[in-house]
């Protein structure tokens, strides 16, 4: 069962997976997505969490797991 916690949005339509994403915490993007957190969910701007990830030039880690949970 999915938590609405994942569903909270910031003024910039980012959930937590993009606001960890932004803040390159590879840790907390990986426990996100194990309970469930979606990896399809835009802000404002249209934006995924991997386009974010990619824009920012995090962690590769981080990347390799929105891609590991994206199937």
């Amino acid at each position: 069962m999915r938590n609405n916690l994942f569903d909270k949005l910031d003024n910039d339509d980012n959930t937590l997976l993009h606001r960890y994403v932004l803040r390159n915490h590879a840790d907390a993007v990986h426990l996100l997505l194990e309970y469930g957190a979606s990896v399809y969910a835009v802000n404002k701007y249209g934006w995924l969490p991997i386009h974010l990830a990619a824009y920012c030039g995090h962690d590769r880690t981080i990347v390799q797991y929105l891609l590991e949970f994206e199937k």
